[in-house]
């Protein structure tokens, strides 16, 4: 965990493959440790999911360096030692639409990843509302 948030209770570990479907999950513990046996090679990301709060895993570190994001390639016949870190919580964009200084209704607006087929899960989109507004959430 990044700063000094400790762990919840419960929560679960789960790996998502580029189809976006669980390939594994497991529950965790206190320790933070979890194995995952016999997975397919490939790309995986790496979600964290617990009631009481949001958490995103927005690093991973291995002998191989540290990565920012939540994907971890496996390759076949390997053993894979992963730390991943994990922030607590969510950010909210909000803002307005505006055309020649009045505001716009009905403007789809969308936040798109930097990556978007590796980070298909962080697109949002919301609709302006008679004001202008908008709010993109989570």
């Amino acid at each position: 965990m990044l700063g000094e948030e400790p762990l919840p209770k419960r929560f679960v570990i789960g790996l998502e493959d580029s189809r976006r479907r669980f390939a594994a999950f497991k529950d965790g513990d206190s320790s933070g440790q979890v194995s995952f046996e016999e997975l397919a090679p490939g790309r995986y990301a790496i979600l964290v999911a617990s009631a009481p709060k949001p958490y995103s895993v927005v690093r991973t570190s291995s002998e191989a360096g540290e990565f920012p994001g939540h994907d971890v390639n496996v390759t076949p016949g390997v053993a894979l030692e992963l730390t991943a870190s994990l922030a607590v919580g969510t950010v909210s964009i909000e803002g307005a639409v505006q055309k020649k200084g009045q505001p716009l209704a009905g403007v789809m607006v969308a936040l798109v990843p930097k990556d978007p087929e590796a980070h298909f899960e962080l697109f949002r989109r919301d609709q302006s509302d008679f004001d202008g507004t908008f709010v993109l959430r989570g």
